[in-house]
């Protein structure tokens, strides 16, 4: 999958990096959702600056805050009930063509 990360915090041009990366597998009790749309928050930009001053909570960050996709794969183990496969996932922290998340983690809207 396509993704673009940080392994170290400052400004975007030197510090962002846009490549491929593995297929995440969602473990048992996840889902993956193939993500359709994403956008970038504010928040992500000023962690990226560690304008909070946390530093780094990962050696590799892939910023994402809002985004919305479809459920493409479910996990093995317990069986996940889904009313339906268009879910908006949302504050998923990471900007990438695919994420695995437990079910809990995903929001249902009308259709």
């Amino acid at each position: 999958m396509r993704a673009a990360w940080y392994e170290k915090q400052g400004p975007a041009k030197d510090v962002l990096t846009v490549g491929e990366m593995p297929d995440p597998h969602p473990a048992a009790g996840e889902v993956r959702i193939r993500i359709a749309a994403s956008g970038i928050n504010p928040g992500d930009i000023k962690k990226r600056q560690d304008a909070f001053g946390y530093g780094m909570a990962y050696a590799r960050v892939i910023p994402h805050s809002d985004g919305a996709g479809q459920v493409d794969k479910i996990g093995s183990g317990d069986r996940i009930a889904l009313r339906s496969t268009r879910p908006v996932a949302r504050a998923i922290r990471e900007e990438r063509r695919y994420r695995s998340r437990p079910p809990a983690r995903r929001h249902r809207y009308a259709e």
